[in-house]
Order: structure tokens, then C-alpha cells, then sequence
């Protein structure tokens, strides 16, 4: 089990470097070679790979908290407590520095005094976890100072919301006959239609609560594969179920104009890959055990760090943009601060309880 945390860990820092390499290479272009070159074209597929990364995010983070709960997905209002304290403390410290950094680095060019995004309006939306991305039409508030990745803290912050809500509302209308097996599958046919009932609403209407469950599959799917792989009650007839469903979502946005279900086709493949390596872990450890330890050799402490790395990057090189576009020097050395930066804030969480946040968030519930 170590060793596959390890790897998750490396994988992480994969997806993480991928994001600020496509950052530093939007923003950075003329750095690079050009795209009509060999190099230039791969360096601009790899940067290309920046959307698949963050939907890796999503279904890792959700495989991730079914390894931490341990398989207990029939929660008590101790067992949610004991969830919530362990969600916040894991995201909140980290995002409110986040944004204070943002709010430094729009400082040298007067940014925080002049520009909107920078505005206590656009601060307290950010606070309340409730941006989003520009490409959703009518959103109430974009990332605070132009901090684009920040976008996906809101989804990840109210999906860790939305799974005991789930779980819960499914405890209460399902006979009791349904055990926590079915209990979980049944929560996956239920986020499935909601995330496309969020789909077909958002077209109408914009409200961020439909906006964070056009995803909430992908992540939920995550914590549907690492719940049945923590309990090794995975079969081929899961995968095949997953492939249909990938299908379904391919074929469905050939004909529906939808960038939301096409992240779902994209998840639904990743989706599809990891379970191929959790059913065959011996034949992919064979076949790659050597490739597994380059892997973590180089990207195991990113992806340790990968938290604050996402949060912390683009405000960094948004300001080095701004004052050497030019400087490979320049670039370096900020992506160097960056890496030191994440890993001892990182450091710094690990050894802290935080018992600010370990509060009694569920007491009409009984246990």
C-alpha cells in the first residue's frame, strides 16, 4: 500500500507539473521553440495536457479520500465531523494564503488598488469557495487577482460537501436492505444523473452549486474506485460498466455542444486506465516497476507538494511575466522559489492539528 501511495504521490506531481507547464508556456511563449518545429509541437501537446490534468485531479482526489476514510462510506455524524475537520484543515490554511500571495503580487503594479479582480467583492466570493472559471456564462465571481487555477478549489472544496450529503440522502430514501456496497454504487448512479440534470441546467441558468455538480461525477468516480479497491470487491464487469458509460458520453457530446461533457468523456477514459491498473496490479507491476521508481524518484515530492504548487504558481509567474516576459534567468529562479515555497508550506501543515476546525458541524445527527 505504500509503495501505491508513493506512486499516487508521483502521479499528482505528473499532473501538477503538467498544469504549471502550460503556464509557463502560455505565458512564457517566446521562450520556447516555435510550434512549427518538432520540439515546439511536442512541448505544445504536453501543454495541451493541462485540462486532462486537472480532471486527473479531480478523480485522484476522490480515490484519495476513499483510501483516507478507510471504506466507511455509512457515516455517523462523528464519522462527517471527523471528515469535515479533516477536509478543512487539509485545504483552507493552504487557500487563504494563496490568496494573500495573490494579493502581494498585485501589489508592485498597483493592481490590487485599480483592477476589479482584486476587489473585496470578488475576495469575499472567492472566501465563500463560490468562483469560477470565465467559461462558465453569467458565474458570479471569477478567481480573486486573475488566479485562474483557483477556479477548481471552489468544485474540489463543495464535492467534499456533496459526498456525505449524497451518502446521506441515499441512507434516508433506500430500504434498508441496501448494504454499503450497493449503498456506494447506487450513490454513483445518482451523482451520474445529477451531474447531467447540472448540465442541461446550466445552459438555462447560471448557479454555482449547478455549476460544481456538472463535474461532481468525475470525482465522485474517483471515490467509487478507490472504495471498491480498498475493499477488493473490484470486478471486470466495473470496468466494462465505466467503458459503456465513457462511450455514452462520447457518443452524447458528438451531438450536444458541451465542454462539460466532454470533460466527462475524457474522465471517463482516465477512469478507465486506473482501474485497468488496480484489477492488474501484478502484470502493471511487472511491466513497469522500473518505470514506477524513475517516476517517483523524479515526481514523488512534487506531487507531495502538488497542493501549494497549484496554488501558489501562477500568481508568481504572472508577476515575472509582468517585469522580465524575456528572462529565462528570471523564470528559473521564480520557478525555483515556487517549488520552496510549496514544499515547506506543505511541511508546515503536515506538523500542524489545526483544532480551529475540528468543530461539531453535524450535532442534529445521531450516531
Amino acid at each position: 500500500m505504500k509503495q501505491r501511495i508513493d506512486f499516487l504521490d508521483s502521479l499528482r506531481g505528473i499532473a501538477a507539473s503538467i498544469v504549471v507547464f502550460h503556464h509557463v508556456h502560455s505565458q512564457f511563449n517566446a521562450l520556447f521553440p516555435p510550434s512549427s518545429t518538432r520540439i515546439g509541437s511536442i512541448l505544445d501537446i504536453v501543454s495541451g495536457l493541462n485540462v486532462v490534468a486537472v480532471l486527473f485531479f479531480f478523480l485522484i482526489s476522490g480515490f484519495s479520500i476513499a483510501l483516507s476514510v478507510a471504506g466507511k462510506w455509512g457515516w455517523t455524524n462523528k464519522d462527517i465531523n471527523h471528515y469535515l475537520y479533516r477536509r478543512f484543515r487539509r485545504i483552507v490554511p493552504l487557500y487563504l494564503f494563496a490568496l494573500v500571495l495573490t494579493a502581494l503580487c498585485g501589489i508592485p503594479d498597483g493592481f490590487i488598488y485599480t483592477n476589479s479582480a482584486y476587489g473585496l467583492t470578488t475576495l469575499a466570493g472567492n472566501l465563500l469557495f463560490l468562483q469560477c472559471s470565465d467559461a462558465y456564462a453569467g458565474n458570479w465571481f471569477l478567481p480573486y487577482g486573475g488566479n485562474g487555477p483557483l477556479w477548481t478549489l471552489s468544485f474540489e472544496f463543495w464535492f467534499y460537501l456533496f459526498l456525505p450529503l449524497t451518502l446521506l440522502l441515499l441512507r434516508l430514501l433506500l430500504p434498508q436492505k441496501w448494504q454499503q456496497v450497493p449503498l456506494l454504487h447506487a450513490g454513483f448512479l445518482a451523482t451520474w444523473i445529477f451531474s447531467l440534470g447540472c448540465i442541461w441546467f446550466n445552459k438555462q441558468f447560471f448557479l454555482p452549486w449547478i455549476a460544481f455538480g456538472t463535474l461532481f461525477v468525475i470525482w465522485y468516480a474517483g471515490f467509487w474506485i478507490g472504495s471498491v479497491y480498498f475493499s477488493k470487491t473490484m470486478r471486470l464487469q466495473h470496468l466494462i460498466l465505466i467503458a459503456a458509460g465513457t462511450a455514452f458520453h462520447i457518443f452524447l457530446s458528438t451531438r450536444v455542444h458541451s465542454s462539460n461533457l466532454e470533460y466527462l468523456a475524457y474522465a471517463g477514459i482516465i477512469a478507465c486506465l486506473i482501474m485497468m491498473g488496480c484489477l492488474m496490479p501484478a502484470y502493471f507491476n511487472a511491466q513497469l516497476s522500473g518505470v514506477q521508481k524513475v517516476i517517483n524518484t523524479l515526481f514523488r515530492r512534487v506531487g507531495q507538494s502538488s497542493y501549494a504548487l497549484y496554488l501558489f504558481h501562477f500568481p508568481l509567474l504572472q508577476l515575472c511575466q509582468r517585469h522580465f516576459p524575456s528572462s529565462a534567468t528570471a523564470l528559473i529562479v521564480t520557478l525555483a522559489i515556487i517549488l520552496v515555497l510549496s514544499a515547506l508550506s506543505e511541511d508546515w501543515l503536515r506538523h500542524k492539528k489545526l483544532l480551529f476546525f475540528k468543530r461539531n458541524y453535524m450535532p442534529s445527527l445521531q450516531a
